[in-house]
């Protein structure tokens, strides 16, 4: 997945790429899936959403700092590093036996996106300084 190279991205492109993650996702899970392969599913789908904001992100960076500009190169580095750090909220939560799986991938999804949001809008507080 991801963004071609050289081509400009709005939230429309964004949508449809975070879409295509999802529907990734349910694919691997299959219809009765195990505990390791939800893990891992969760973990593919947050590295490809990360890569997708952050090529959404450098587009739009792009477009705001001159091509010589020596703070290009770092204002991607440093959007690249502040979003692709991996959420650990799976790591810290104590599972509920009677959760079905389903129930316990849904939450966690919710919890990777409000960690990724998260982690957008300190890119974006960052950019503003």
């Amino acid at each position: 997945m991801g963004f071609a190279k050289g081509v400009h991205y709005d939230q429309a492109s964004l949508r449809s790429m975070l879409h295509s993650s999802v529907d990734h996702y349910c694919d691997r899970m299959g219809n009765e899936p195990e505990e390791a392969q939800m893990e891992a599913a969760l973990a593919e789908m947050e590295e490809e959403l990360s890569k997708d904001v952050c090529e959404f992100i450098e587009d739009h960076i792009q477009e705001n700092f001159p091509e010589s500009s020596p703070l290009l190169q770092q204002a991607r580095q440093e959007v690249r590093r502040r979003i692709q750090r991996p959420s650990v909220t799976a790591c810290l939560e104590v599972q509920n036996p009677e959760e079905s799986i389903w129930a316990r991938a849904l939450r966690r999804f919710q919890g990777m996106l409000r960690s990724l949001q998260q982690r957008c809008w300190d890119v974006l507080t960052w950019l503003q300084e």
